[in-house]
């Protein structure tokens, strides 16, 4: 939904005085007494007669035993387990280098071949040749279209396709028939009974006709109706104010 401008600026202007009314109530936690009197209760607590009398189930004195250690008892041992294939893998040249230890520190300083200025600058020129080149465009190239084959190369094609396919030439199928052109005399046309019947003039409904409608009859409550100051008023012609023509 789209609300105006003026509608939303009265909006936040009522969450913000409604906010700001919260925010000035008393927080309730602040007011009450502590402790709160419905969990007070005199020490020591009193046991009740049925707690004495009950007779513990066996799980709840399981569950009542503290956790014990037994220290003299050595863990259970498990036999580690290596599968024959793990002893016939060879590592690639890459997991050897990452399973070297990292050096810390400074790493050592290899000695580097010097090259000449010569070579500098000729690599600088061919380095500048190959960014000057222009770059490919983004877009797709163009699909190229085959040109249109003359219409001598498509003729025997055209004659194949042309020909009545081998299934229908056997003798034993029926000839398809030819639909000719039939003239119809316009004399001699009959037509059938559903033309007949849609050309017949549809005949009224007798419920829809009113035949005792008199156009010119006056509605009696309209001879004694009285009209109220406010129709009256609307029914006043307004009159327009003539211009002041500035001289």
């Amino acid at each position: 939904m789209h609300f105006s401008k003026r509608f939303k600026r009265a909006w936040m202007k009522s969450n913000q005085r409604m906010h700001d009314m919260l925010l000035a109530r008393p927080r309730t936690r602040y007011l009450q007494r502590w402790p709160d009197p419905a969990l007070e209760r005199t020490l020591p607590a009193e046991i009740p007669a049925a707690a004495m009398r009950a007779k513990p189930t066996a799980r709840t004195l399981e569950l009542a035993k503290p956790k014990t250690t037994f220290p003299s008892m050595p863990p259970k041992e498990v036999p580690t387990i290596v599968e024959p294939w793990v002893l016939k893998y060879e590592p690639t040249q890459r997991i050897m280098e990452l399973a070297r230890p990292a050096r810390k520190g400074k790493r050592s300083k290899e000695f580097k071949a010097k090259t000449s200025r010569t070579k500098r600058k000729q690599y600088s020129q061919e380095r500048l040749l190959t960014l000057a080149k222009r770059k490919p465009s983004h877009h797709p190239p163009a699909i190229k279209k085959k040109p249109a084959k003359p219409l001598n190369e498509l003729l025997p094609r055209i004659k194949i396709l042309s020909e009545l396919p081998r299934r229908y030439q056997s003798p034993d199928l029926p000839k398809i028939p030819v639909v000719r052109k039939l003239r119809l005399d316009p004399k001699s046309f009959e037509p059938s009974e559903r033309t007949k019947n849609l050309a017949q003039p549809r005949e009224y409904n007798e419920f829809k006709l009113d035949e005792d409608y008199d156009p010119y009859l006056i509605n009696p409550a309209a001879l004694t109706y009285v009209a109220t100051d406010n129709i009256k008023k609307l029914a006043e012609p307004r009159h327009k104010e003539e211009k002041r023509i500035k001289k």
